[in-house]
């Protein structure tokens, strides 16, 4: 007994293997992309709190209070900076009554600082030298900063 495959029916099950293939190969690569994605998400604030030397690396803007030099929902990058390295002028963050707070450097003094948001009309508070975190990353200038990202940071814890 002799049975014949017709050349039809083997063209058609080359085909279904390919598209099988093609679909693995896609799902594959769309499983390394969300495990790189969470893995940099994961471990990008990580590394930046190492080489920037602080540990609040990334601050969302979550007022107006620095308009224009940054606006709501802007990403800044901060960098570690002690007491002694403060500025008049130097952006800085600060903890405050368990708020972060990123506003100008207007007045140094031997223990404290005086800051206040570029869109402020008065001045805040004087701050300990002790409570400022770190200071914004600058390059030529301009604070480094991603536009609208932390956005979507803010509407993850309901602001």
């Amino acid at each position: 007994m002799e049975q014949s495959i017709s050349s039809g029916s083997l063209s058609s099950s080359k085909k279904v293997v390919k598209k099988k293939s093609s679909a693995l190969k896609e799902t594959r690569n769309w499983i390394i992309y969300i495990v790189a994605v969470i893995a940099i998400t994961v471990m990008m604030p990580k590394i930046l709190a190492f080489a920037l030397q602080t540990p609040y690396p990334m601050a969302t803007i979550t007022s107006q209070s620095m308009w224009p030099e940054m606006s709501r929902g802007d990403l800044v990058f901060m960098k570690g900076a002690s007491g002694k390295e403060i500025k008049k002028g130097q952006v800085v963050v600060f903890k405050t009554q368990g708020v972060l707070v990123i506003h100008r450097v207007i007045e140094v003094n031997k223990d404290t600082i005086v800051t206040k948001g570029d869109a402020n009309m008065t001045e805040d508070n004087p701050v300990k030298k002790s409570a400022v975190l770190g200071s914004a990353v600058t390059v030529g200038g301009s604070t480094v900063k991603i536009p609208y990202i932390g956005n979507f940071v803010m509407g993850l814890r309901g602001r």
